[in-house]
């Protein structure tokens, strides 16, 4: 196209390019329309997946125990059992790799010490992530 052609072409309001890849005068290009179907999110964790979590801190229980929340988790976040981890605190940014099991104390609170006075009953069948590794971003 030649250069007096496309300074016309830009100045009655665009161009757009033909199939054949030829400029043409017709206007601007129209927006796609957003697609009504929601994004997917990240599909939910079975008992046995193995996954790596990012997400924040929002309660430390001891130092072998914590709560994770993030978009993707359950709606009251994650319990996690692992560690020693030292540092945490409220809002910490974590980087969280296990496996997901489901919460039962019995089986659970001698390898992980868990308290006996320690109120786990809101966590009782509910999914968990044992952690192998946790590293904190703080």
């Amino acid at each position: 196209m030649p250069l007096t052609a496309s300074i016309l072409c830009l100045a009655a309001g665009g161009c757009t390019t033909a199939d054949d890849g030829r400029t043409t005068g017709t206007g601007p290009a129209r927006p796609q329309a957003a697609s009504a179907t929601p994004l997917p999110s990240l599909p939910p964790h079975r008992v046995g997946d193995q996954v790596t979590i990012t997400a924040a801190v929002t309660a430390v229980l001891t130092t072998q125990l914590f709560v994770i929340e993030d978009a993707d988790l359950p709606e009251r976040g994650l319990l996690v059992l692992g560690g020693p981890v030292s540092g945490l605190h409220d809002r910490s940014l974590v980087t969280v790799q296990g496996t997901i099991q489901r919460f039962e104390l019995e089986r659970l609170a001698e390898p992980y010490q868990l308290p006996a006075d320690g109120d786990f009953a809101r966590f009782e069948g509910r999914k968990v992530l044992l952690a192998e590794s946790v590293r904190s971003w703080a």
